[in-house]
């Protein structure tokens, strides 16, 4: 089977051939329909960098936010946790002031039952607040994170093609 052979250039105009495309027009034509079509690539380009900038810093911007949050909570925990040494300290303190001064071992059994309960009411009280303290660290640490995921997972729903 021979090979069929087309006529490319011609005098006045350009002849292009391409599976799906036969097209003539002349060269200034075809050369400002191609620079079209770059700068329009070329646009495109840019505008997809920019939006990829924009995201990123909108992402570092989040996990800032994130970062913040986590050392606000952690601030937030230690302060009930200092709170909580500083009550059973105090009631240590008192407690051993109050042993110092028992004059039978009924008398510091009661001293010792008293302490236990206290410090047991103590361990307590501050564990709900403990609890609050770290959920609440934890749900604003998440929360930017969240918004991150929920604006990636809107901009691959945008990217997806058309079924």
């Amino acid at each position: 089977m021979a090979a069929k052979k087309e006529k490319i250039v011609e005098t006045e105009t350009e002849t292009l051939a391409a599976p799906g495309l036969d097209f003539t027009m002349k060269p200034a034509e075809a050369f400002e329909k191609a620079s079209a079509w770059s700068r329009e690539r070329l646009e495109a380009a840019g505008k997809s960098y920019a939006d990829m900038r924009d995201f990123s810093k909108e992402t570092v911007d989040d996990m800032m936010a994130s970062g913040k949050a986590a050392a606000t909570g952690m601030r937030s925990l230690g302060e009930v946790m200092s709170s909580m040494v500083k009550a059973a300290t105090t009631e240590n303190v008192e407690t051993l002031r109050k042993l110092w001064t028992v004059k039978s071992i009924g008398d510091a059994v009661a001293v010792h039952s008293a302490y236990t309960k206290t410090t047991l009411d103590l361990l307590l009280a501050h564990s709900t607040r403990i609890n609050e303290a770290a959920a609440q660290a934890v749900i604003e640490t998440v929360e930017p994170i969240n918004a991150r995921l929920v604006a990636v997972s809107a901009k691959v729903e945008q990217m997806r093609p058309a079924a």
